[in-house]
C-alpha cells in the first residue's frame, strides 16, 4: 500500500502553476510566483522559462520540483548540465541539512512547496487517482479515443518532418529516437541528423564494411568509443568518415548514462543498430516496410513480418521462435523494444501516408494493428493507475491502453485537471482544441 508520501512529483506542478497564476507570495513572504514557464514534459528541468521574486531579486530560468531534496542527487542532475539553468528546487519534503549544486557547482536555492497558498491539506489527495472506482470496460472505449489523440500528435510530427526530410530518413529519424528513450531520444534523433541514411547506404554499398565496423563507426559519430575500442584501417577509416561528416556531432558528456540498466545503454543500442543496419537487405527503409504492410496481413503475420526486418541478422536464425529470438541478447531488441518502434514509429508513419492518400480503408487496416498491439514493458510514469481495475484485466496489456494512460497523465493529470478527467466524465470529444 502507498504512503501518503510515497506519490509522484508531477501532483505537485498544479501548486506552482496556480502560485504563479495568482502573483501571489509564500506564507514566509520569500518567494513571489510571476511566470510558471513552460513545462516540459521531454529530458531536463521540469519548468523552462519561469520568473520569480526570492528575497528582492527577480529571477528568470528553470524551476525543478521534488518530493525530497536528495531526490536532486538521485536523479543524477549534479551531472547533468541541462540542469546548470535551474535557479530554484522546491520540494515536498525538504531536508534542510543537504544542499544541492549543479554540475558547474553553484548552489540552488531549495524552498519548501509546502509554504506555497494552497497547499494547506493537498497531501490528502495528491495521491490518489479517481478512476479506481471504475470497471476496466467502462474505461476502455475512452482509452481507445485518447490513445488514438496521442496517436494523431506522433502523425503530426511525421508531416513536419517529411517537409524536410526524404521518407527513409524520417523512418530512420523516429526509429532512432526511440532506441534513445527514456533519456537519450534527443541525442539518437540528433545523431540521425548528422548520419543520412542515403548516405549511410551509399558507404554500405562502397565499403561493404563488416558490423564490426559499423558498430565502431556509430561508436566514433556518438562521441562514445571507448578505450578499448580498436578503429577501422586508417585507409578505409578516414574517407569513410569524410562521406558523412569530419567530426563526431556528440560526446560523452552529452549523454545521460549514469544509473541507465544496461539494456537501456546508448552503447548497447548503438552496438544492435549497427549490426541491423549491416545485415539490412535493401537500400530503400521505407520500401522495405511498405511491401510488407500493404499486404494487409493477420496482426500476427505483421508483427512476425516486421520483426524480422527489425531483428539484426535474423534470416540467418533456423529457429523462428520468437521468445528464442529474444533470448539472445547479443545481437537483437528485445519484442518490447520492436513494439516500441512499432507503435511509435512506423504506425504513425504509414498511417500519415494513409490519412495523405484518403486511403481510408488502409487506415481502418493500421488502426485495427495498433489496437491489437501487445504490450510488454512498464512506464514508470503509470505507477499512480497502480490501484485502478485496469492492472487486473488481462486486456491492460495491450499498446493502445498504456498510450491512452500516457495521454490521460500528460495532458491532464500533470494540469491538475482531474475534475475533467475524460475517464470520468466519459468525454467524447476529448481534446476540443486538437
Amino acid at each position: 500500500m502507498k504512503t501518503k508520501s510515497d506519490f509522484r512529483e508531477e501532483n505537485l506542478y498544479p501548486l506552482w502553476e496556480s502560485f504563479c497564476k495568482s502573483k501571489s507570495w509564500s506564507e514566509d513572504l520569500r518567494l513571489q510566483g510571476l511566470n510558471a514557464g513552460k513545462l516540459n514534459l521531454f529530458e531536463g528541468p521540469d519548468y523552462q522559462g519561469a520568473e520569480f521574486e526570492l528575497d528582492g531579486k527577480v529571477y528568470y530560468g528553470d524551476v525543478e520540483i521534488h518530493r525530497y531534496t536528495n531526490e536532486w542527487y538521485h536523479h543524477h542532475h549534479h551531472l547533468d548540465r541541462r540542469y546548470n539553468s535551474v535557479r530554484l528546487h522546491l520540494v515536498w519534503h525538504q531536508q534542510p541539512e543537504i544542499s544541492v549544486y549543479t554540475s558547474d557547482e553553484r548552489n540552488i536555492i531549495t524552498l519548501d512547496i509546502k509554504k506555497l497558498p494552497g497547499s494547506s491539506g493537498y497531501h490528502e489527495q495528491i495521491s490518489a487517482c479517481r478512476i479506481s472506482d471504475f470497471s476496466f470496460d467502462a474505461l476502455r472505449e475512452n482509452l481507445k479515443l485518447l490513445s488514438l489523440n496521442r496517436l494523431n500528435y506522433k502523425v503530426i510530427r511525421v508531416k513536419d518532418l517529411v517537409k524536410c526530410y526524404s521518407y527513409d530518413q524520417v523512418i530512420f529519424s523516429l526509429l532512432m529516437r526511440i532506441l534513445g528513450s527514456p533519456n537519450n531520444a534527443t541525442n539518437f534523433e540528433l545523431l540521425a541528423s548528422f548520419l543520412p541514411w542515403e548516405d549511410m547506404i551509399k558507404i554500405k554499398n562502397q565499403y561493404h564494411l563488416s558490423a564490426d565496423h559499423w558498430i565502431q563507426f556509430f561508436l566514433h559519430m556518438s562521441g562514445l568509443k571507448t578505450s578499448k575500442s580498436k578503429l577501422i584501417n586508417k585507409t578505409e577509416y578516414i574517407p569513410f568518415t569524410r562521406l558523412i561528416t569530419k567530426a563526431s556531432p556528440l560526446s560523452n558528456s552529452n549523454w545521460q548514462i549514469s544509473g541507465q540498466r544496461p539494456r537501456n545503454h546508448p552503447i548497447y543500442h548503438l552496438k544492435i543498430l549497427a549490426k541491423w543496419f549491416s545485415h539490412f537487405p535493401n537500400d530503400s527503409l521505407y520500401f522495405t516496410l511498405k511491401d510488407i504492410i500493404i499486404q494487409r496481413l493477420s496482426a500476427t503475420q505483421l508483427l512476425q513480418k516486421l520483426l524480422e526486418v527489425l531483428t539484426p541478422d535474423y534470416s540467418k536464425q533456423k529457429e523462428s521462435n520468437i521468445s528464442e529470438i529474444n533470448a539472445d541478447r547479443n545481437y537483437t531488441w528485445g519484442q518490447a523494444k520492436i513494439t516500441e518502434i512499432i507503435g511509435n514509429a512506423l504506425i504513425p508513419f504509414f498511417y500519415w501516408e494513409a490519412l495523405m492518400n484518403s486511403s481510408f480503408g488502409f487506415q481502418e487496416y493500421l488502426e485495427e494493428f495498433y489496437f491489437t498491439l501487445p504490450q510488454l514493458n512498464k512506464y514508470a510514469k503509470l505507477e499512480k493507475f497502480a490501484n485502478s481495475p485496469l492492472k487486473s484485466n488481462p486486456a491492460y496489456r495491450k499498446f493502445y491502453i498504456h498510450q491512452g494512460l500516457l495521454y490521460l497523465h500528460q495532458h491532464y493529470c500533470l494540469k491538475g485537471e482531474c475534475p475533467i478527467c475524460p475517464l470520468i466524465g466519459q468525454h467524447k470529444n476529448i481534446d476540443k482544441n486538437f
